[in-house]
């Protein structure tokens, strides 16, 4: 009895298909691309992999995991893919273009319950103080939530939101409230937000920056007539020591434009 024998004749574009892992802020996702594709060709096929990740869609820099360094480097950009490779994506380095009259202020859930168990809380108190009473020299608005106020209190009292546009109370883990949204809608020269308190956004596209970079830009320079003053509040509100952006979430300002 003849028995058939199947031979499976591999093409060559079969044969050189390569895997390839890709990781986009806390994902990672496997797949195969062709031998010899280069670094647009991958960064384009990293974005249809993580098409339900927002942060997809920001602008990313390519990174490529160095067996040398045990460590993701920025990858040339002649990068060719020639064997199994590790990739990831970060968002690319943004300049940020911050004035009075466009910048709106949100300081997120800075309320008492958090205060013994957030890690730095002071530091972050310092930092908002700073922002509020810039806000309140330059006249930028501000917006204010807090998480479950009845169960977890109000704002501390370190913080002045005594001029803040509104103060809202929230069950959400966001605060674009329907106040917020309408009020944003209604003020079409507000295109840069000012993200600080106990919130990240980092893995969104937000830009993380320092409350000292962020009221030097509002200012512009040492001609306007409030930077002494803006300079006086940066120089007096120093926070403490062991404030970085691995501590704590919020031990940084955000901002989104």
């Amino acid at each position: 009895m003849m028995i058939p024998i199947l031979f499976l004749l591999l093409t060559p574009a079969m044969a050189e298909q390569l895997e390839v892992l890709f990781s986009l802020s806390s994902f990672s996702r496997q797949t195969i691309m062709p031998r010899g594709s280069q670094t647009e060709a991958l960064l384009l096929a990293l974005r249809t992999c993580f098409l339900d990740v927002p942060l997809a869609r920001a602008r990313l820099v390519l990174q490529v995991f160095s067996e040398t360094w045990g460590e993701f480097v920025d990858a040339p950009h002649d990068l060719s893919l020639q064997g199994r490779l590790k990739l990831r994506a970060v968002p690319a380095p943004q300049k940020i273009s911050l004035e009075s009259g466009s910048t709106m202020f949100f300081c997120c859930d800075m309320q008492e319950r958090f205060r013994p168990v957030v890690k730095h809380f002071a530091d972050i108190t310092a930092v908002a103080q700073r922002l509020l009473r810039g806000a309140a020299v330059l006249g930028i608005p501000v917006v204010a939530t807090e998480q479950y106020p009845k169960g977890l209190g109000s704002t501390v009292e370190e913080l002045d939101l005594g001029s803040a546009r509104m103060v809202l109370p929230k069950t959400q883990f966001s605060m674009l409230l329907p106040d917020v949204l309408t009020l944003l809608q209604n003020s079409p020269n507000i295109s840069s937000i000012v993200l600080f308190g106990l919130e990240r956004l980092a893995q969104a596209g937000a830009v993380v920056t320092t409350s000292e970079s962020v009221l030097l830009q509002l200012v512009g320079g040492k001609d306007h007539p409030d930077f002494k003053e803006i300079q006086q509040l940066i120089l007096r509100l120093l926070p403490t020591p062991g404030l970085t952006p691995e501590h704590t979430p919020g031990s940084t300002t955000t901002v989104m434009q």
